[in-house]
């Protein structure tokens, strides 16, 4: 009776992603199996910019593969161009449910409320915006070789200046 009962009965397998593609976390779309409770953090992100802006942040019309690669890859629309009428600490409360590393993110839905409770509150929210170090470094993971390229032509100017600027100097001082 087992073996009839498995041979008409679907088993999830080990790697195979479980869940709603659109609400999947980042670590969900890799097929990482570590999975805690961050994971239902960044769903509950998607759900609370969807309720604040009646759009998905990755919304690739039915393409899975272009899907999970938004999450696992892009940064979620600014929802203050969906509503203009969200604050400056919605915007960074949404980016922190939303953020690709977990450890950057809320590490419950606790902390998200308690945060949201902070802005409705009118106190100083918890979460802070990514720093420019952060985002730096985000940008030039994403386009290596255009950030091998700036920083290249960085250089050689750098050199470039410095070797005109000491033979400007030795040419006046030749000339005194």
């Amino acid at each position: 009776l087992q073996d009839r009962f498995r041979e008409h009965t679907l088993f999830t397998e080990r790697g195979q992603l479980m869940g709603t593609p659109a609400y999947m976390s980042p670590e969900q779309a890799r097929g990482d199996p570590d999975i805690d409770t961050r994971t239902d953090v960044y769903s509950l992100g998607i759900a609370l910019y969807e309720s604040l802006t009646l759009k998905r942040p990755f919304d690739k019309g039915g393409n899975k593969a272009a899907l999970y690669t938004a999450i696992k890859d892009e940064a979620p629309p600014d929802p203050r161009t969906e509503n203009d009428a969200l604050s400056l600490d919605i915007k960074v409360v949404l980016e922190t449910a939303l953020e690709k590393d977990r450890t950057r993110r809320y590490a419950s839905a606790l902390e998200l409320a308690e945060d949201l409770r902070r802005i409705r509150e009118y106190e100083p929210i918890h979460a802070r915006p990514a720093s420019v170090p952060l985002k730096l470094a985000r940008w030039i993971r994403k386009h290596p070789a255009l950030a091998t390229s700036l920083i290249g032509t960085i250089v050689v100017l750098t050199v470039g200046l410095t070797v005109a600027l000491v033979l400007n100097v030795q040419l006046q001082s030749a000339l005194e």
